[in-house]
């Protein structure tokens, strides 16, 4: 579709409604937080820091809903040209979507016309016998998925000299979190009303009368504008640790040792009670509990007054997030099965200078994580009529689809015992040659892969079986995605004596895979396929993105009004070069995972994301 538009920010989301712009996709978030320190001199040799922190607010996102009818986005893959097997036709449907920027963008007209066409009758609304309600039920309605959250904690900090060589820094920490997510709705769209009723669960109904409802303790629920469906759950977590580091300073070396000890609670408290999981979705979940540790320790040697060598090390555990501890929380409280905490060891060492006018450093490190557990959203689908297979524009917005595709599976991935291991280099430099000027370099050379082979769990929101084994996952040496692997900057700046500077940065960025379909990774999906044949590599092959680059400028100046004020204008002006090749996020599409024909090339494709071309920004701000 980028292609298509001929320009690399396309987006889908958006289309006129009434001659102006509406996007679907909005995000409102305000979290203020307050902090309250203290500082106490116990004693000349002893210091006392207390913070007591809060924060609340919400995180709101609109995104579409929709329940029998055609995916409305415009970008859906069965949408785009590469889903005909006619050439022909697809050429047609390419130059067509060319021609008209409407095809490409969120179709408003229609969607409201598909709703308010929609009459009909609900019988045994909100589960009394007898009452039925009429109108425009909704088919596309715009949902607003909330998350408020409140959080309160302390923290405490000790610090202790015991003689100019020997220091004691302690602390401890708590945690209070709650938050709250569920889903209401936003907008009907020219509707009256909406039914809290959930597309996948409509594939349970012959078996399970109740299973598309959302809460089976308000079935057939009318939902209007601003009230509650879907999903109503709570995240608890509760949070303390405390630590301790020695340093010894010695007159040509200096090291520490130190060590931590936490404790974490975390359970789900459910406000429906699912359709499709009616034992495990309402009240409070069983209350999931770790005990963490680690250890670490370091040296510098001191060769001269300029230049050290330094090594650093840790050994430790830490407990998994709330997202991988619940196999899927917006419909159940199941706890991921023979869930175990992850292990971190690391190692580092390097050179550092610091001279007047020079400073480098350099550092060599190794990372392994062991044990960890990741989850991730997935749906595939079997097939019965596909439209690629339907005559171009024979179905509109609201049709009924039901008969073009049923589900197999819906839901998430969990994989078990996943090792990582970040390896690599890092070097610096910042030289002040002449007054005024400074001169960096930066860059970043490392390899962070996959080092096993985890276990696959397959989740389902759909169908009697709630979780399945998927085998083994066949990612070991898979580049471990979302990050540029190899990085650089050249950066020049002026400071002047009447208080302002600028800067000048050449930024570069290498190695940066997407992320990959775990699925397709697994032994029963190449079955049958010719290995390193061009469908086994096509299936199996991790994609990587372009390397990238930027020059960036920076500068500011600063004021002092009547010696009391103070007034700071920054400015800054990024990709000045105006590059639009940037892709800042790729991943392969979930949909491909359960095909019927494995060996359609045309269902092994990736979805990208785009960076801004030159962008700028401004800032300016007063300091009593």
């Amino acid at each position: 579709m980028y292609d298509i538009a001929g320009s690399n920010y396309y987006n889908p989301t958006w289309g006129y409604w009434n001659g102006k712009k509406r996007n679907v996709l909005t995000d409102d978030t305000h979290q203020p937080t307050g902090i309250l320190r203290y500082d106490l001199t116990l004693s000349p040799q002893t210091t006392l820091t207390a913070v007591a922190y809060g924060q609340t607010g919400h995180r709101n996102v609109t995104r579409g809903n929709f329940i029998n009818g055609l995916n409305p986005s415009p970008d859906f893959n069965r949408r785009l040209p590469s889903s005909l097997l006619d050439s022909t036709q697809a050429a047609v449907w390419t130059q067509m979507l060319a021609a008209d920027e409407s095809l490409r963008q969120t179709d408003w007209v229609a969607i409201y016309a598909s709703n308010q066409n929609s009459f009909t009758e609900i019988a045994d609304a909100e589960g009394v016998a007898g009452n039925t309600v009429s109108g425009k039920k909704s088919i596309y309605i715009i949902a607003d998925e909330r998350s408020e959250n409140k959080e309160y904690g302390t923290n405490i900090f000790l610090n202790h000299t015991f003689n100019p060589r020997v220091t004691l820094n302690a602390g401890g920490q708590y945690q209070w979190y709650k938050g709250a997510n569920y889903k209401v709705v936003d907008d009907l769209l020219g509707g009256d009303y909406w039914v809290d009723w959930d597309f996948f669960g409509n594939f349970d109904n012959q078996t399970n009368p109740l299973a598309r409802n959302s809460d089976i303790r308000n079935p057939n629920n009318i939902v209007y504008e601003g009230e509650k469906f879907g999903w109503d759950y709570d995240e608890n977590i509760r949070k303390a640790n405390g630590w301790a580091q020695f340093q010894f300073s010695l007159p040509a070396l200096q090291f520490f040792v130190g060590g931590e000890a936490g404790r974490s609670e975390l359970w789900r408290t459910g406000h429906m009670q699912n359709g499709r999981f009616p034992d495990n979705s309402l009240g409070d979940s069983e209350k999931v509990s770790f005990s963490t540790y680690g250890i670490k320790g370091g040296a510098t040697w001191k060769i001269n007054g300029r230049n050290y060598l330094y090594a650093n090390g840790y050994y430790g555990n830490r407990a998994p997030l709330f997202r991988n501890v619940f196999m899927a929380p917006r419909t159940r409280d199941q706890v991921v099965p023979n869930l175990q905490l992850s292990t971190v060891q690391s190692v580092e060492g390097g050179y550092l200078l610091r001279a007047p006018n020079y400073k480098a450093r350099i550092t060599g490190y190794l990372t392994e994580f062991k044990k960890e557990t990741e989850s991730v959203f997935v749906s595939a689908w079997s097939v019965g009529r596909i439209i690629d297979e339907l005559d171009l524009g024979s179905l509109e917005l609201g049709d009924d689809v039901s008969f073009l595709e049923q589900p197999v599976f819906f839901g998430s991935a969990v994989l078990q015992g996943v090792d990582r291991r970040h390896a690599g280099i890092e070097a610096a430099i910042e030289a002040k040659p002449v007054p005024s000027w400074v001169f960096t370099a930066a860059a970043s050379i490392g390899k962070y892969i996959y080092t096993s082979r985890p276990n696959l769990l397959l989740s389902l929101d759909n169908g009697g079986t709630q979780v399945i084994n998927g085998g083994l996952v066949y990612q070991k040496n898979f580049y471990v995605a979302r990050t540029p692997q190899t990085a650089a900057s050249l950066g020049i700046k002026y400071e002047s004596r009447r208080f302002w500077f600028a800067s000048l940065s050449l930024n570069f960025a290498d190695n940066f895979y997407y992320d990959f379909d775990r699925a397709r990774r697994t032994s029963r999906f190449v079955s049958g396929l010719t290995p390193a044949s061009p469908i086994w590599n096509t299936i199996v092959d991790q994609q990587k993105a372009p390397s990238a680059y930027t020059l960036d400028f920076f500068g500011g100046k600063s004021w002092l009004i009547k010696r009391k004020y103070y007034i700071n204008l920054n400015v800054g002006v990024n990709n000045i070069l105006n590059n639009q090749d940037i892709v800042i996020s790729g991943r392969e599409s979930y949909r491909n995972a359960f095909r019927n024909d494995v060996s359609d090339p045309r269902f092994y494709t990736s979805e990208l994301l785009y960076g801004y071309g030159l962008n700028y920004f401004a800032s300016l701000t007063l300091r009593i």
